[in-house]
């Protein structure tokens, strides 16, 4: 059975216009959105709905689909006649001369892709998005390049242009689990009718989180001011002034804080942030690694990479910027009191809070609904 083509799936004619074709849509996700529709095969209309309208709605991709649809047709046979100059005899090329015209675009472009891969693992996204665009340009019906602009697209807040780039991906591989798990991932936020009708409630959702993590960390500060006891291990080299309290509140605060950014929407979900659609650790994981030696040690090289390799994550900067205010409070707060030294919580602290956050940010991912399959 011929597959349906995208006019057909939103159900409009070839020349409609980008009006009609925004209302099709809209037509289509109203009536198969989750929330209103139990037929299990809505799911699939959504997403090829969603297919169709992200190359219709765009002019060029649009020119290039119709194309593709009507490919011109071949020019007929000259008829040669009895007069005509018979066309010289070119000698025959090698089988090896042959081969080598053959084989140097695939070659080249196996080249170019192990280079992306290369500057993906190396985390020098810079780069890796100019590569990434240069196969494209030459080589447009690859996958891995478009996943690779919409983890770069995801990772900078944009998820309208990382859900398009992942679209494309999947195009071109529909069998890779991984661009479809991400994608899946990005449907709810940005299908238009769907975002408009939570935005409110997200927003409220991530100011309220924002203000309980804020709370919690001021209460834990007030805790540390006048906690007591005496040190839990004195033995412990850098950290032999830490009491219970102090281990107690800062593990605590740190699941409070990873917890109450996952919740309130304001990070990304923890599989997409710590491994690329190669399926390799992102600079996030290496982070993670280096904070078990000291925090910030670890930031400082967070910030220098994302500076000169624009390998900033907006979850990971909001997840470290959220430790180190916490570490800067907790500071503050036993200079007030003489049992544990300050200068330690300063040093150390961030290295228990930021992974007690990542492990928050972990187990209330978990639940996360996920409201689109494929």
């Amino acid at each position: 059975m011929r597959p349906k083509t995208h006019y057909e799936i939103l159900e409009v004619a070839k020349d409609a216009t980008p009006d009609q074709i925004r209302r099709a849509y809209r037509r289509v996700v109203l009536k198969h959105h989750p929330d209103r529709s139990s037929d299990p095969g809505s799911v699939e209309i959504l997403h090829q709905a969603n297919r169709a309208f992200e190359v219709l709605s765009d002019p060029i991709r649009r020119r290039q689909y119709d194309r593709e649809l009507n490919p011109p047709p071949k020019p007929p046979p000259t008829a040669t006649t009895k007069t005509s100059t018979p066309p010289k005899a070119q000698p025959r090329p090698s089988a090896a001369a042959s081969q080598r015209r053959t084989a140097t675009p695939a070659t080249n472009l196996q080249a170019e892709l192990n280079e992306l891969t290369i500057l993906i693992k190396r985390g020098n996204f810079m780069l890796a998005e100019q590569a990434a665009k240069n196969i494209i340009a030459s080589n447009p019906k690859v996958g891995l390049p478009y996943a690779v602009l919409g983890d770069i697209a995801r990772k900078n807040g944009d998820r309208n242009e990382a859900a398009k780039m992942y679209a494309y991906a999947i195009q071109f591989e529909p069998n890779n689990t991984v661009y479809q798990r991400r994608y899946e991932q990005l449907l709810e936020q940005v299908v238009p009718e769907v975002r408009a009708s939570r935005g409110d409630a997200d927003e409220t959702l991530g100011a309220f989180m924002t203000g309980t993590a804020a709370i919690i960390v001021l209460g834990c500060c007030f805790a540390l001011m006048w906690t007591g006891g005496k040190p839990a291990f004195p033995k412990l080299p850098l950290i032999g002034s830490w009491n219970l309290t102090t281990w107690v509140v800062t593990i605590f605060a740190g699941v409070s804080l990873g917890s109450c950014l996952s919740i309130g929407n304001l990070i990304d979900r923890i599989n997409a942030t710590v491994s690329t659609s190669l399926g390799g650790p992102s600079p996030t994981v290496v982070l993670g690694l280096l904070a078990l030696i000291n925090f910030w040690f670890a930031a400082a090289l967070y910030v220098l990479i994302g500076v000169t390799r624009q390998a900033f994550h907006y979850s990971t900067t909001r997840i470290v910027g959220s430790v180190a205010m916490t570490v800067v409070c907790f500071t503050i707060g036993v200079a007030f009191q003489e049992k544990v030294f300050a200068v330690e919580v300063f040093l150390w602290s961030g290295n228990l809070i930021y992974l007690a956050a990542m492990l928050g940010w972990l187990v209330c991912d978990a639940f996360r609904v996920e409201r689109y399959r494929l």
